[in-house]
């Protein structure tokens, strides 16, 4: 099936219309520049979310011709947006224009336009945390067809604009988003005259245009090969029927049964790790979106070992394989384990607070409770007697934090030497969790992965598994307890 493409950018991806079928949306309705202007474009194709005549300021051909975007021009829109199978996305700009609660086209506060509130234009410079939100949002939104992001040119690799792109290119990365740099392409052909020589780079020359057309054609064939690979979720979501049928699986389980499916097909599909429908996808880039209903019926598989090639959507907290190498490692923090901006900044305020930034030696008293733990004074006098002699072997200038399950015991322990985040934390299998708790159990757990040892003491035989993830992944020596 040949390919049907929608720009929603600008005239530096009309290259591939030479390629390509390509769709009207882009001349007829809106050049997008910044990253809430894609996404509220993407919006309102699909559930025509702004008022009728807000669309005069909105979109750039409205704007220029001063007319709203009427029924049979949004159904045919519409459908175009429909039956695209490919997206090109630029965003070129992080200054945001906005207006009564919708977003503007640049153009709109030109004078010529004659738009009579462009005072009431609120300009301002999108924030890190809200582009990459943006992204995770337009990917959500466009799913399951598959996009790829471009970025602005950059005259000098400094500035607001080389910084945009660098931020994009990090962002696209970290999520496995197809990416091309349009800077590095101009920069690739020093001999050739790529862009029109203007007093502000906006235009390919017809060169430019060919080779910028070839680079997005190549793109898109290699994005569709790696789509074309069988995939399999594995799908980390809770639910009231959920916990019902099978019970809960902590962040733990999650991991090891991540663990356990790459390990076995790494060769053989494409394993999409998702929690795109948990409180866990604001705090760690989630690479893939599902739907609700995709989430409520995936297959849950314990204890034996299954064909999971028989399945497309599953989750198992099967154990590992074998031993874990890095590929695995490198795998389950792309795909599980890599904070958002805003989470990551969280997670930097925690360390500041208790002066364990900059690379400070500290090492974690973890303990692993029963989840309705009450108070015992045996156990208590069992950990403090453990947490004693951690002390005793700990070097003078080491940092002991203490991290608990629940705070049954932590609260009343009160020593000198001992940091505790305060925190409430709660299982993040449960249903009942809510974001704060789901917050704060992965803050504890983010700074448990850049310590230089861990301590745990566990009511189970079989220890912890929320602490063994992380000495399996991060190479963080590990001393166990009974209490």
């Amino acid at each position: 099936m040949t390919d049907y493409i929608t720009i929603l950018g600008s005239c530096r991806q009309t290259s591939i219309e030479s390629l390509l079928p390509t769709s009207q949306i882009l001349c007829e309705m809106n050049f997008p520049h910044y990253s809430k202007e894609i996404l509220q474009q993407i919006k309102y194709l699909k559930y025509k979310d702004i008022p009728t005549e807000y669309t005069r300021h909105c979109f750039r051909t409205n704007i220029i011709y001063n007319i709203v975007l009427n029924d049979d021009t949004y159904a045919a829109l519409k459908q175009q947006f429909e039956n695209t199978t490919f997206f090109l996305i630029e965003i070129a700009s992080r200054i945001a224009y906005k207006w009564n609660g919708v977003y503007l086209h640049h153009i709109a506060e030109e004078d010529k336009y004659h738009f009579d509130d462009r005072a009431n234009i609120v300009k301002e410079d999108l924030t890190d945390e809200e582009i990459e939100q943006d992204i995770i949002q337009i990917k959500n939104e466009l799913y399951p067809k598959p996009f790829i992001i471009i970025s602005h040119f950059a005259t000098y690799k400094t500035g607001k604009r080389y910084e945009l792109i660098c931020l994009i290119e990090r962002i696209c990365h970290k999520m496995n988003i197809p990416f091309i740099n349009q800077m590095d392409v101009v920069a690739q052909h020093p001999d050739i005259q790529m862009i029109e020589n203007e007093p502000i780079l906006a235009h390919y020359t017809l060169n430019g245009h060919h080779i910028i057309g070839d680079i997005m054609l190549n793109k898109i064939n290699e994005v569709k090969r790696q789509n074309a690979k069988p995939k399999l979720y594995q799908v980390y979501y809770t639910s009231p029927e959920k916990v019902k049928k099978h019970t809960f699986h902590g962040f733990g389980d999650f991991i090891r049964g991540t663990i356990h499916l790459y390990q076995r097909y790494k060769n053989e599909l494409d394993l999409k790790v998702n929690f795109s429908n948990h409180y866990l996808s604001r705090l760690f880039l989630c690479n893939n979106h599902l739907t609700i209903e995709e989430c409520e019926n995936a297959n849950y598989l314990f204890d034996g070992f299954y064909n999971f090639l028989e399945y497309t959507h599953v989750f198992t907290n099967c154990f590992e394989v074998c031993e874990i190498d890095d590929d695995c490692r490198d795998f389950i923090i792309t795909n599980c384990l890599t904070p958002t901006i805003s989470f990551e900044r969280k997670i930097t305020e925690h360390k500041t607070a208790l002066g364990i930034e900059n690379g400070t030696a500290y090492s974690v008293i973890h303990i692993r409770l029963n989840d309705d733990e009450t108070f015992d004074e045996n156990r208590y006098l069992r950990i403090l007697d453990i947490i004693g002699k951690i002390h005793t072997d700990t070097e003078p200038n080491n940092r002991l934090l203490l991290i608990a399950s629940n705070d049954v015991y932590s609260k009343v322990i009160d020593l000198p030497y001992i940091l505790k985040t305060n925190l409430k934390p709660g299982h993040v299998g449960l249903d009942t969790i809510t974001f704060e708790q789901c917050e704060n159990t992965m803050v504890e757990f983010m700074l448990m992965t850049t310590c230089n040892k861990i301590y745990q003491l566990s009511v189970y035989g079989w220890g912890s598994g929320f602490s063994d993830t992380i000495h399996k992944i991060y190479k963080i020596p590990i001393e166990k307890y009974a209490i």
